[in-house]
């Protein structure tokens, strides 16, 4: 299930990436930010994502950005959240 959480996030990095950026060299623990493929404001717009996509909702817990800084990060908050609301 991962498996296909992963490519649904990596197709809409797509949507969002830096004009200049492409995708064909990341790899899944590549610090987003850093590495020059998104900006602070595509953050934003993945949290929405992450939210509408996944049926998360951090409006309680907030979104730490460390989080967010690769597609393994993006997998983890994704499997916490699922494991949170399992645990409810």
């Amino acid at each position: 299930m991962m498996n296909n959480h992963r490519d649904r996030i990596v197709t809409f990095l797509k949507t969002v990436l830096r004009p200049s950026a492409s995708l064909d060299q990341l790899q899944d623990h590549d610090n987003l930010v850093q590495t020059g493929y998104i900006d602070s404001l595509a953050m934003l717009e993945i949290v929405a994502f992450l939210e509408s996509e996944f049926a998360v909702d951090f409006s309680e817990s907030g979104v730490n950005p460390v989080d967010l800084e690769s597609v393994d990060a993006m997998l983890a908050l994704l499997a916490r959240h699922q494991a949170a609301s399992a645990s409810h």
